[in-house]
């Protein structure tokens, strides 16, 4: 999902609301090439319109769900770089941080688990990208 300059958002909702930001939306909801997969056109988007896309599971989450798999996939068919990370590795964020400047990545899709099915799962994202942005920046 993208927060873009001069968009409006109507009425896109997530898993836990409403967006209360401005974003591009997709015409549809699901990929013609994913129909079961949930908000699968704009996973498809979001990493077609990124320059890479990190991946944070946790190790000890196990199974991969239909999303997380189907945004690996868009990134093979896309051709764009991806990384996966346990956002409870303290050494993933030094990897990440070397992927994203080796691949020059400047859009960065981040995908994952939802909260619901990986409970925890929003604020580990949130401390693993902060860290490996604000680290890689200084």
């Amino acid at each position: 999902m993208r927060r873009l300059p001069g968009a409006h958002s109507l009425g896109r909702v997530s898993e836990d609301g409403k967006i209360p930001f401005p974003l591009k939306e997709t015409p549809e909801e699901r990929s013609p090439e994913a129909p079961g997969v949930p908000r699968s056109q704009r996973t498809e988007w979001n990493v077609r319109d990124s320059d890479g896309t990190l991946i944070l599971r946790p190790a000890q989450h196990g199974l991969e769900d239909p999303g997380t798999r189907w945004t690996a996939e868009c990134a093979s068919r896309y051709r764009k770089p991806v990384l996966l990370c346990d956002p409870e590795n303290p050494d993933d964020v030094a990897k990440a941080q070397h992927w994203i400047s080796e691949h020059h990545i400047s859009t960065l899709n981040v995908a994952g688990p939802s909260e619901r099915t990986c409970p925890g799962i929003g604020g580990s994202a949130e401390r693993f990208v902060v860290n490996a942005l604000t680290t890689s920046e200084g």
